[in-house]
């Protein structure tokens, strides 16, 4: 039964049996119960009124989930335990906030503000801003404000729900302060703070950062603290002058709060808290993941909001600090986040040690060593042992140049670029900003503002960052790498290798949204009930400009795999929506798990493997294939099954379709970069040069002949045994000129091709 705390009121704060405060904070405890970043946290005392006389505090947190879920802590343990989970809003909770009364305020993505009683019934809620609300405080007993995406903060009557005044003059996510005279001070994306007067009107606004004012926190009786994406945290009088500046974090600063004393607690992008006293950092703690928001409780814990779903506290109280297998299973989270991507192969347990690691569920991937060499292995539940998936490449050797590919605009040149920044303004859209080292910052930046249509406040913003992402006076090196000894006479490739994937990751939904709709009306696979997961489900797969950010839950994963189960001719619509989803950033989930990685990489194989089956599933099915190499875990999928993958995918390199041959070769193209840095899968490259070669005579179509071209290039390149095998096959006597596709736009890269595969050739 949950626990009633009906009969709490919010007055009496608890209080320390102890003093701790000279101690260095430790972990004390971890919250996982929300299915997405947590993004806020907020904590109310209350106190019993009854004969009792305990005394509680709560704990709210929002999350992108869609919930808040509430907490009691317990006064025995000063632990915190779950009482139920809260379901008033439609979308994202951006924000939370203890009420001055009773309860909290919550706001969220669905432009709505609710006030919510301590047992997590909402009373109020108001509504007016045109986009998603990011923040939300009280201003006293009668009054609370709150700060938009519409570049706004709205002052509100609690009892009315009307609203009192509009704020007016940021641009995108307004963040709040309230001054204990009750002036409001707000911050945005323009880096500026502006002051409020208690009659609504600007009282003082100022340039207080280099980038997006994040947070505030009292710092009374001074002033007031703000933090910001450029890293630093920053101490101002209410009058807003500047009299300190706090620096040490890596990237983001997304929060900040207050302790007694004057101490300033920050946490950031770079997965760290740092505590601060005397304008100095005197402990850092390293987290596993973003620090989205910070709180303290009465007990003086220390309380954080973490993008890897969890909630997590610390405590100066040496007698509640975590022990153990807790403590020990915190350390080995932040350890595997600090090392994500990397793998100490002398560290890892060997073959003959595998009885002492069994796997804990079916599907589960672990490395192990065998006479030196790292191989991957899946756990097999039923059989209770590992089964040998592959060995796994490390990176050898200086790494491949780092170039990226534009797609081009009417302001950026389409081609290969040292840069493809993607540039956050503070509305959550991500945009891309093609550079190259070197290059003219000012000149760049002009044209990015122009192409948005962006002021030119944002010129020197965006010229910073440019500046500060890039080499300034390195020049591009596009020879690749090459591996032989110096003083050789052999000429080097020019242009290759290639090696941005390519992918087809086009969104747009509007006509296989409509189609899946339709046909299941007919096949009632998703029922009435789940349809708002279907209707969320296009809509996260929609919304491209926040693929970076937006999640889906098991609800829409279920209508997911529902629609991957319709007949062959019904599911085209599917596979165009699944082909946008591999481009998302959650899709890497679906293949972490090799067993259910290779379930839909068998969907798309027995489509192909059906000839009689439609030309529009064979080619959505080729073009899924070629988005498989977003992601690693799905690279590491198609490399595995390379055999039998190529078996299916040559068939139609040769086929009266271009748009079909296209997707095939683009296939063939992304495998060539992926070998690069796997030079033992000689086997694997002259079976795809194979495939090509009888192509390079058939191939009419400029832009396919490209990719066979490049795609060549690729599995030549710095590889003497292919290149003999390649010579062998007759590949030169295949190597026509490109005179053909003269004055196509892609002639020019063609015939560098053709040139490099002829160098290699020897």
């Amino acid at each position: 039964m949950d626990p009633d705390i009906s009969a709490f009121d919010d007055d009496t704060p608890m209080e320390e049996e102890k003093d701790y405060s000279n101690h260095d904070f430790e972990f004390l405890q971890q919250l996982e119960l929300h299915s997405a970043a947590v993004k806020s946290v907020a904590t109310k005392s209350i106190s019993n009124i009854d004969s009792s006389g305990d005394k509680r505090e709560l704990l709210l947190s929002g999350s992108f989930d869609n919930s808040c879920k509430l907490y009691m802590l317990m006064e025995e343990t000063g632990k915190y335990e779950f009482i139920q989970e809260l379901n008033h809003h439609d979308h994202y909770v951006y924000d939370v906030a203890s009420n001055y009364g009773e309860g909290f305020l919550t706001a969220g993505k669905d432009k709505r503000i609710f006030l919510i009683d301590n047992n997590g019934n909402p009373e109020k809620m108001f509504e007016g801003h045109e986009n998603l609300v990011n923040s939300v405080l009280p201003i006293d007993n009668k009054r609370i404000v709150s700060g938009s995406w519409d570049g706004t903060a709205k002052v509100w009557d609690i009892e009315t729900t009307n609203c009192l005044a509009t704020l007016e003059g940021h641009l995108h996510a307004v963040s709040l302060f309230v001054s204990p005279d009750g002036r409001i001070i707000t911050g945005s994306q323009d880096n500026k703070i502006k002051i409020w007067n208690n009659s609504y009107q600007l009282e003082k606004e100022w340039d207080a950062h280099k980038d997006i004012v994040r947070k505030f926190a009292d710092y009374s009786p001074v002033g007031f603290v703000s933090c910001s994406n450029d890293g630093s945290i920053k101490i101002w009088t209410y009058e807003g002058d500047l009299i300190g500046e706090l620096s040490g974090h890596t990237s983001y600063v997304f929060s900040v709060i207050t302790l007694p004393n004057n101490i300033i607690v920050s946490g950031s992008d770079d997965k760290t808290i740092k505590i601060w006293k005397d304008m100095q950092c005197v402990q850092t703690i390293e987290c596993p993941d973003t620090i989205w928001d910070l709180q303290v409780n009465s007990l003086g814990d220390i309380i954080i909001a973490c993008q890897d779903y969890k909630i997590y506290t610390f405590t100066r109280d040496p007698t509640r600090a975590a022990k153990g297998k807790e403590l020990s299973e915190f350390r080995a989270n932040v350890e595997t986040s600090n090392k994500a991507g990397e793998l100490n192969v002398e560290t890892l347990p060997t073959t003959d040690q595998m009885d002492q690691h069994a796997g804990k569920k079916e599907g589960e991937i672990k490395v192990f060593k065998d006479n030196g060499i790292p191989k991957a292995y899946v756990w097999k539940s039923s059989e209770r042992k590992w089964d040998l998936i592959g060995e796994v490449q490390l990176p050898t050797g200086p790494p491949p140049p780092t170039t990226k590919h534009y797609e081009g605009d009417r302001l950026f040149e389409a081609g290969e670029y040292d840069h493809v920044f993607d540039v956050e303004i503070g509305d959550g859209v991500m945009r891309k900003l093609p550079f190259n080292n070197g290059g003219n910052s000012d000149e760049a930046a002009n044209k990015f503002c122009v192409r948005e249509g962006f002021g030119k406040q944002n010129l020197e913003q965006i010229t910073q960052f440019i500046k500060t992402n890039s080499v300034p006076y390195a020049t591009r090196d596009t020879t690749g790498v090459s591996s032989e000894p110096s003083g050789s006479s052999k000429p080097k490739p020019k242009s290759l290798p290639m090696q941005t994937y390519l992918f087809y990751d086009a969104v747009k939904t509007d006509k296989p949204a409509e189609k899946i709709r339709e046909v299941n009306t007919e096949l009632n696979t998703v029922e009435e009930k789940n349809i708002k997961n279907l209707d969320r489900l296009i809509e996260v797969i929609s919304d491209k400009a926040h693929y970076h950010s937006s999640e889906l839950f098991k609800g829409e994963w279920d209508v997911f795999k529902k629609l991957l189960s319709w007949p062959y001719k019904h599911i085209l619509p599917v596979l165009d929506l699944f082909r946008m989803f591999l481009c998302h950033s959650q899709a890497s989930e679906m293949f972490k798990v090799y067993e259910h990685g290779c379930e839909h990489l068998t969907k798309f194989l027995s489509i192909l493997e059906l000839k009689e089956e439609s030309m529009a599933n064979h080619l959505m099915s080729l073009r899924c294939l070629v988005n498989m190499f977003k992601h690693p875990s799905s690279i590491f999928i198609m490399i595995s099954k390379f055999e039998k993958i190529i078996d299916n995918v040559a068939d139609y390199i040769s086929h009266e379709n271009k748009n079909v041959r296209n997707a095939a070769i683009t296939v063939l193209l992304n495998y060539s970069i992926a070998f690069l840095t796997r030079k033992d899968d000689n086997q694997g490259r002259v079976q795809s040069i194979a495939c090509l070669i009888e192509a390079l005579d058939q191939e009419k179509d400029a832009n396919n002949y490209m990719r066979i071209l490049a795609t060549v290039g690729n599995l030549l390149f710095e590889d003497e045994e292919v290149q003999s095998l390649a010579g062998d096959l007759g590949l030169g006597e295949k190597l026509p000129s490109v005179e053909a596709f003269k004055g196509k736009d892609i002639y020019e890269k063609s015939a560098k091709y053709a040139e490099d595969i002829k160098i290699m050739l020897g």
